[in-house]
């Protein structure tokens, strides 16, 4: 079955840094780079809600049962070339292991074809910017104290839909390479396991 992947509207993404830069094997960088990529899928031109809907009930958003929320937290250590990654679906942290490497395989593969639409194609419905919606997917990016701050930064996040569309090709780069690393290691073990059986 051929997918057509132009059926999202109201996403965004928002990238920010804690910490203080230090000198690392990869260069300078942050303590920690905070990514949020917050998508709303829908059937309208295409069938991305019946793909990633699988996803969407193993791990629902309180707000929105359309929506999917991915933060990508990356730790850099002075001694290591590659960050340690954290992610969170919709409230919930995982790691990609043996029980939930189909679930990041599937959304893998739904943001690297949201990376391809054209961001002119993503909806954003007016003054959705300011919802409940946007403000839960964001809020741990910013002091709730300054709502003010907040709202300029989604209403520009929010203006069409290339920080999305971006936005998904990095996190599908990041996730495939976490799931590459996975399956190596588990290579490597089943292997070494076999030499006691």
């Amino acid at each position: 079955m051929k997918i057509s992947f132009h059926g999202i509207k109201n996403s965004a993404a928002i990238y920010t840094e804690i910490g203080n830069k230090r000198m690392t094997k990869n260069g300078l960088q942050p303590e920690c780079k905070c990514n949020t990529l917050h998508i709303t899928a829908t059937n309208n031109k295409g069938r991305d809600l019946d793909y990633i809907e699988p996803v969407l009930k193993i791990l629902p958003n309180r707000i929105n049962k359309n929506s999917l929320n991915i933060s990508l937290d990356e730790y850099y250590q002075e001694a290591a070339i590659h960050p340690y990654r954290v992610y969170t679906i919709n409230e919930d942290t995982l790691d990609i292991n043996r029980a939930t490497l189909p679930i990041f395989e599937k959304i893998c593969k739904f943001l690297e074809r949201i990376s391809n639409i054209p961001a002119k194609n993503v909806i954003i419905d007016k003054n959705y910017s300011n919802s409940k919606e946007a403000l839960y997917a964001f809020r741990r990016h910013y002091d709730s104290d300054n709502d003010s701050e907040l709202k300029n930064i989604l209403n520009a996040a929010f203006s069409d839909g290339e920080s999305a569309c971006s936005s998904a090709q990095y996190f599908a780069r990041s996730i495939k390479q976490d799931i590459e690393k996975f399956k190596l290691e588990q290579k490597q073990l089943d292997d070494y396991s076999k030499q006691f059986v």
